[in-house]
């Protein structure tokens, strides 16, 4: 992102097209099963992330320990609210025990936020960059 922005402030003349991943790399393998995975939630912030990690999904509480994890997410300062993306609104809903979801579901919902944060981040800039050629 930071060098998109960069570029774009560089040589404004030239449409940079912005391309990200998800929360999670794209060479990482499928088919091998992790017995210690623990449970997470990657959460998109202002040039960082805000990660959230739990314990081991052998232990006891296995999957419930995403119902604070969500919580934790949800009361922080880096909460968006459940309408910022589909993702929000499955952490709010697991926050308040209504869905646990399994590594998958918890890959979709990270990513979900994370799209919705760097498309805001992108037309934000834009506005801003757009703007400040307008008033000079």
């Amino acid at each position: 992102m930071l060098l998109w922005q960069a570029m774009r402030v560089t040589y404004p003349q030239v449409k940079w097209l912005f391309g990200d991943y998800g929360v999670r790399g794209p060479n990482t393998a499928e088919d091998v099963i992790s017995p210690n995975t623990n449970g997470k939630i990657r959460h998109t912030i202002g040039q960082s992330y805000y990660i959230v990690r739990g314990h081991s999904v052998q232990q006891p509480g296995k999957g419930a320990q995403m119902y604070k994890l969500a919580k934790t997410v949800v009361d922080s300062i880096h909460y968006m609210g459940k309408d910022f993306s589909w993702g929000d609104a499955r952490i709010l809903a697991c926050s308040k025990e209504e869905f646990k979801g399994n590594s998958t579901d918890w890959i979709a919902i990270d990513t979900s936020h994370h799209m919705a944060w760097v498309v805001a981040e992108v037309e934000e800039f834009e506005l801003k960059t757009t703007a400040s050629v307008v008033s000079v």
